[in-house]
This record gives structure tokens, C-alpha cells and sequence, in this order.
């Protein structure tokens, strides 16, 4: 994490060097937890997070002998969604 803050940090202040005309938006494992350091130490006003976590299906059968997609590894009764704690805590973290 360490690593990609410098980077960012140096984005950050590229764009600053550009008059604003480019806008850096950190992305890439931002949550809750990072956030607020993110926030201090690049001085971003934008950020990208997917906040993705996996939820059980609705479904109500689900054929063990067919595999979604011909990949075996992914399990059908669960689907990608938003952790919507995850996004209200970013957004008190954003709003002060």
C-alpha cells in the first residue's frame, strides 16, 4: 500500500502542476479502512471503490452437475453486490 500511495501522491501533484486540468482518482482497494489516510495524504477529491461483496442467490435449485459459464471455480448461488455499510462509512469519512 505503501508503494501505490507514493505514486499516487506524485499523480496527485501532477495534476496540481497541470492547473487541475487532470483529475486523479484513487482507486484500487479504497474502502472505509483507507480511506481517511487516502484522503490526507493525496489531497484527492475523487476516489473509486467497489466495495464488492458476495451474497446468496435466490435461486432455489441449483444443478451441481453443470458449472456456470463451463468454469467449475464459481460458486452459482452467490452474486456480486455493494456493501452499502462499506459506501455509507466512506461518504461520513468524505463529508467530515
Amino acid at each position: 500500500m505503501k508503494k501505490k500511495l507514493e505514486i499516487c501522491c506524485y499523480s496527485v501533484e501532477s495534476a496540481i502542476n497541470a492547473d487541475n486540468k487532470i483529475i486523479i482518482m484513487p482507486g484500487s482497494g479504497v474502502n472505509e479502512k483507507n480511506l481517511n489516510e487516502l484522503v490526507q495524504k493525496t489531497k484527492a477529491l475523487e476516489f473509486h471503490s467497489s466495495v464488492k461483496v458476495f451474497e446468496n442467490s435466490e435461486m432455489e435449485f441449483i444443478n451441481k452437475n453443470i458449472s456456470m459459464g463451463g468454469v467449475d471455480d464459481v460458486d452459482e448461488s452467490k452474486h456480486v453486490a455493494v456493501d452499502k455499510n462499506s459506501i455509507n462509512m466512506m461518504v461520513k469519512i468524505l463529508l467530515g
